[in-house]
């Protein structure tokens, strides 16, 4: 309600917009909350795919085989990377989160080759293989 020679929104009318743009921001937060899970799936597979050629790397430079396992559970999930370096990185696991590795060590050599394994994660219904290429040693995600 405006008078004659005032100017301005009233307080009704400003919290009236302030509710509009939060109901509005609610949903898009629901559209979006499917594109940032499968973001965080993405970028976790990609994480296990530089654990992979990480150890790819050291058996090269290093010149003696590198090896690639899986330790603890859960939440307390590590990988195991021994050869030239003693490293553990973390899994990075969620609940319900399921990571296997098929055989349980990776071994990888120093002319790049690699023994052939796989590695499957799974979140919810998403799932994903990364598996290493027998002659090149390289991890592939399918």
């Amino acid at each position: 309600m405006n008078r004659p020679g005032q100017q301005g929104f009233t307080i009704v009318e400003m919290l009236l917009a302030v509710a509009l743009l939060g109901v509005m921001v609610g949903m898009a937060g629901l559209a979006m909350s499917p594109m940032l899970e499968k973001v965080r799936f993405n970028r976790q597979v990609g994480k296990y795919a530089a654990i992979m050629r990480q150890a790819r790397l050291l058996a090269i430079t290093g010149g003696t085989p590198a090896r690639l396992a899986l330790g603890g559970e859960g939440a307390d999930c590590v990988f195991l990377l021994s050869g030239p370096v003693e490293e553990t990185k973390e899994c990075g696991l969620e609940d319900h989160d399921v990571l296997v590795m098929d055989p349980g060590v990776l071994t990888f050599f120093p002319e790049g080759s690699a023994t052939p394994g796989l590695l499957t994660f799974t979140r919810s219904e998403r799932k994903a293989l990364i598996r290493l290429d027998l002659l090149t040693g390289r991890p592939e995600i399918e």
